[in-house]
């Protein structure tokens, strides 16, 4: 039977993976409705992130924001990300380590077209003043498609 210290110890590391499922799902969620303020607070100031390796890298909370709202922030983009099955182990008091399949869809109306990624985040996190935050994020996909969207014949559906 478990003692009163391992059963604080095990709650502790729950509600620590708890978190941070939560930090993720804000992360996608302020990306998708273009909340650039509210997303910098999901990154450590050291963060660093890896987008489709070796395609784009940032350091910096500050670069990585502004590079997603460059990319994600257009008027004529809109997009969904969605992550899944995290895998999430507790390395320390004040770290851990998370790995999420991704779905993203995302549709460019400038240009008609669709994207779809499908892949991996491989997440490293630290606690800093009792906050989760994502130190380094690094995407990789398995499948990648891009297509030009039809025209609409009619808006009724």
């Amino acid at each position: 039977m478990a003692d009163l210290a391992e059963l604080e110890s095990e709650i502790r590391v729950l509600k620590d993976i708890e978190a941070i499922k939560r930090l993720k799902y804000r992360y996608c969620r302020c990306i998708d409705t273009k909340l650039w303020d509210e997303l910098s607070g999901c990154f450590s100031e050291d963060a660093s992130a890896y987008y489709y390796e070796p395609k784009w890298e940032f350091h910096g909370a500050e670069a990585i924001v502004q590079w997603l709202q460059e990319v994600d922030g257009r008027e004529s983009m809109s997009g969904v990300h969605q992550v899944h099955h995290p895998e999430i182990a507790i390395t320390g008091d004040t770290t851990a380590t998370g790995v999420w399949a991704l779905h993203s869809y995302s549709i460019e109306r400038a240009v008609n077209q669709a994207f779809r990624f499908d892949g991996y985040y491989h997440d490293e996190y630290v606690k800093e003043e009792g906050v989760w935050r994502i130190r380094t994020t690094r995407a990789s996909y398995v499948i990648r498609e891009t297509w030009d969207r039809a025209p609409r014949l009619s808006t009724q559906y």
